[in-house]
Order: C-alpha cells, then structure tokens, then sequence
C-alpha cells in the first residue's frame, strides 16, 4: 500500500494474468450487483482473513463454493501475498511464469540462474 495525498494507505493494484478457471458464475451467484460485490471485495482484499470472509459469505448466501470460485477465492489469496512483496504483476509469458517487479541481491541473481539459467 502506498500513502495517497490525504494520507491515508492505498492499495496496491496487482495483475494476475493465469490461464485459471476462476470466476462467480451466474448459476451461482444469480445477481450482477452482487457478483460484482464479491468481485470488488476480492480485488480490494489485503489479508487472508478478508478472503475468508468472502469465503464464507458465499456459502452463507449461496451454499457449497464450485471450483472455478475455490480458483477465483485461490487467485484472490495469491494476489494478498503478491502484494505484501511488493509484486504488482504476474504473467504466464511462454511456459514460463513472469513476476514483476521483483529486485533480488547479486547473490541470490546468481542462485537463480545457477538453479534456473532460462531466468531472466
């Protein structure tokens, strides 16, 4: 999160761009108000806790959680951690997956290409 001009924190915006299955879809929640909701609720998360509140106003409202939703409510997590990292982006690029921005020591450059010499 980053301090806005009134000083209070803003989130950070992180871009997952997976070929993942992960979605509300309507047969499961009917109203687009309130997919849209979970939706903005999930996207605004910045703690576990957050998502599994989410998790369990789903089932509360609608019942046992599909799988595309378990991807979608898996997505939201790694989204929570990514930005506690300081990642703001996350791509499939290739067969490779891309994180960025992601600053590393020279030693652990090093280890990387060592263990992964494809890496950039």
């Amino acid at each position: 999160m980053t301090p806005n001009s009134a000083g209070a924190a803003e989130l950070v915006d992180v871009k997952v761009d997976l070929p993942v299955d992960a979605n509300l879809p309507p047969d499961y929640v009917p109203a687009e108000r309130l997919r849209l909701s979970a939706y903005r609720s999930l996207a605004e998360a910045n703690t576990d806790e957050t998502v599994e509140g989410v998790r369990a106003e789903l089932v509360d409202r609608f019942g046992p959680i599909p799988a595309q939703v378990e991807n979608l409510l898996a997505v939201a997590h790694f989204r929570v951690q990514a930005r506690t990292r300081g990642v703001t982006e996350v791509s499939l690029q290739g067969n490779a997956v891309r994180f960025s921005p992601v600053e590393l020591a020279d030693s652990a450059q090093m280890r990387l290409r060592r263990l992964y010499p494809r890496s950039n």
